[in-house]
């Protein structure tokens, strides 16, 4: 095509034919300035400011369009969202479905205006949470520069400073000394702007520069940092144990250098430095505020300095006792993980060859003292705690229990359990619980917390056995419970919650063997009758089915081998319009096989979940458009998520889910086909 008979694409437009006598040539202009933005910008911008009123108008309409980041290519779906919307957060949506360009037109345009800022601070709070996302989105569609340019307008960390050389790197862009950090580093603090140019070049391998630029800036952490990237473990070693020798005695400081020098020493096999760092160490004094403990514990028993750090710990403990304040008994669970056993006894207090000779009177003892200030706290108008004794006592279940003393264990618990004794607002028992949780032996949990002869559970000791159990809420948990008591009216109460907990663990108990139990069970589940869970008597009070049914007793079922209940429960629970149900039963389809089957099951999904009015489209809408415009998607998978429960007439219609269940049922067709 000849110059003389260039369309009017190509030529440059005035903001004169703005006002052009035909109202068609003025439309016509307004939409050509509009997607000729780049040979435009400045006539639109001039004409915003033209006399006439129809000019102006029609220049300022471009100008929001841009900075809400519409352009003529944007897609249908989206480009009514924008119109709808003048919130920054809607750019978001734009990055979601890879409008990178558009979110770029909006930024630019957006300069000068006061809402700038915001703009950023939103932009680049999305790109730090989902850089990777956007990258392999961009790397698809070939959307690099685009997502560069972003980055560059909208950077406002090192971290971005860092994703962006990295990404030039990617497209094989020259990086000078004049370019190591975004434009938007302009707007940065000059302290954030010089710690980004030594992190950009130590990324880049220019080590001995950002190394020289460290000093200059007088930032240690980052010249160390420099220097652990280019591999300087030597130099840091002796750099830190000079720095450590001359903190002052007992300060965070000096252990926290003592332990840098550690690391490096060990990395650089220094070993005089090593050991220095080490002695150190443990030769700091622990004090009751003393912070840095943790630290030093554990930069040791990384090291390999496992009896050091009990060491550390076990004074740590001591100083507790002493101030009557709370112990961790860390000592002695590190000293157990570490096979150090007559050590983690040791520190407890009590010697392993006593524990049968001297069981019963340290609980005894833990007993009478927790009485005891129990009585005082309640004397001077304070809280109880766990006291001292006590709580070495359930460490030394926890570590009779992992040496296999199971029987010695069980007598702590048991007595403890037994006891009347009160800490805080609950009974020693429930403290006990607590400890069980984090030990092989949470099977324990039902034995101790009913114990013979009693007839009710405290809300306390109800909520640690729900959390003992996976999968089974207390809602749930309660309707087991329920169901055994009317099954078993004359079943002492210990044992209903033992059968009700061993169920819930998918075990089945001896009065479950008979394989009709389990029908029992369901038909007592699904009774429209309610009972009081501990008495068995009949209450007035009637109940629906959905109510009684839920997904987790389907889950609770199935874990039992009673596939055939469990299939009738969310049968049930689908026809009554239960949504998880329905795609709970579409998953299993799946996952046997039957893809026709899971795809119908999940178009019911979609179809209940699309039928709720919404007011716009969510985020999780704009990950599904994502899927279905996504170019690497195959023919067949295209096909499929474009008429799955033909979602763009619910787009129009504004009926659009915005439930985190659409997310799976997307991704779960996307992978079936």
């Amino acid at each position: 095509m000849n110059g003389s008979s260039r369309s009017v694409a190509e030529e440059a437009i005035s903001a004169e034919q703005l006002s052009d006598d035909s109202y068609s040539r003025r439309q016509a202009a307004m939409m050509q300035m509009w997607r000729l933005r780049e040979t435009s910008r400045q006539a639109v911008q001039d004409a915003a400011r033209h006399p006439d009123p129809e000019v102006a108008d029609r220049a300022n309409w471009i100008l929001r369009q841009w900075r809400r980041g519409s352009l003529p290519e944007t897609p249908p779906e989206l480009a009514r969202l924008l119109q709808q919307d003048d919130d920054p957060s809607v750019l978001e949506e734009l990055l979601e479905v890879g409008q990178f360009g558009a979110v770029v037109v909006a930024v630019e345009e957006s300069a000068g205006t006061a809402q700038r800022l915001l703009l950023n601070q939103r932009l680049a709070a999305a790109l730090n949470r989902r850089f990777p996302v956007y990258v392999r989105r961009a790397y698809q569609d070939d959307l690099l520069m685009d997502l560069l340019r972003l980055v560059d307008l909208v950077a406002d960390s090192k971290e971005m400073a860092v994703c962006r050389v990295q990404m030039m790197q990617e497209l094989g862009l020259d990086i000078d000394d004049d370019h190591l950090l975004p434009q938007a580093a302009e707007n940065w603090t000059p302290m954030v702007r010089s710690e980004a140019e030594i992190v950009v070049l130590a990324v880049l391998g220019r080590s001995d520069d950002a190394i020289a630029r460290a000093r200059q800036h007088g930032d240690e952490s980052l010249l160390r940092i420099c220097q652990m990237l280019d591999g300087q473990w030597q130099s840091i070693a002796t750099e830190t144990a000079r720095q450590a020798a001359g903190a002052d005695e007992g300060s965070s400081e000096r252990s926290r250098l003592w332990c840098q020098a550690l690391v490096a020493a060990d990395r650089a096999n220094d070993e005089g430095i090593r050991n220095q760092a080490v002695e150190e160490l443990v030769a700091i004094p622990v004090t009751l505020s003393d912070a840095s403990v943790d630290l030093r514990w554990k930069c040791l028993a990384s090291h390999g300095f496992v009896d050091e750090a009990i060491t550390i710990l076990a004074r740590s403990e001591e100083v507790a006792d002493a101030a009557k304040r709370p112990r961790s008994d860390s000592a002695a669970v590190v000293a157990i993980s570490a096979a150090r056993t007559n050590r983690a006894f040791e520190v407890l207090g009590y010697p392993y060859d006593e524990v049968d000779e001297n069981l019963q009177t340290w609980i005894a003892e833990a007993i009478e003292e927790q009485s005891q200030d129990t009585v005082d706290a309640k004397t001077l108008g304070v809280t109880p705690r766990v006291a001292p004794k006590l709580n070495r006592l359930l460490s030394l279940m926890r570590c009779l229990l992992a040496v296999g003393r199971e029987q010695a264990a069980w007598t702590i618990a048991r007595d403890l359990s037994d006891s009347d004794t009160i800490v805080g607002s609950q009974r020693v028992r429930d403290t006990v619980l607590i400890t069980l949780l984090v030990t092989n032996r949470d099977d324990w949990m039902a034995r101790l917390a009913v114990r013979p002869g009693e007839s009710s559970l405290s809300s306390e000791t109800q909520r640690l056995i729900v959390a003992s159990l996976s999968d089974i809420d207390s809602k749930t948990w309660e309707m087991i419970l329920e169901s055994i008591s009317v099954m078993t009216p004359t079943t002492p109460f210990d044992q209903r919650v033992q059968i009700a907990f061993d169920l819930c663990r998918g075990e089945t108990p001896t009065a479950f063997e008979d394989e009709t139990r389990f029908q029992e069970l369901y038909q007592t589940l699904t009774s429209n009758r309610e009972f009081l869970p501990q008495t068995g008597q009949r209450s007035l009070v009637r109940r629906s089915l959905p109510r009684r049914l839920n997904v987790q007793l389907a889950n609770f079922f199935s874990q039992l081998g009673q596939a055939k209940i469990a299939s009738e429960i969310l049968a049930t629970l689908a026809a009554a319009g239960d949504i998880s149900a329905t795609f709970s039963i579409a998953q299993r389809e799946l996952e046997l096989g039957r893809a026709e089957n899971a795809l119908a099951g999940f178009d019911r999904v979609w179809k209940s979940v699309a039928a709720t009015p919404r007011p716009a489209l969510s985020a999780a809408t704009v990950r599904y458009l994502r899927q279905i415009q996504n170019p690497s998607i195959t023919r067949p998978k295209r096909r499929w998520a474009n008429g799955f429960g033909e979602t763009p007439r619910a787009f129009n219609a504004g009926r659009t889910p915005r439930t985190a269940i659409e997310i799976d049922v997307v991704f779960s067709c996307l992978d079936a086909a």
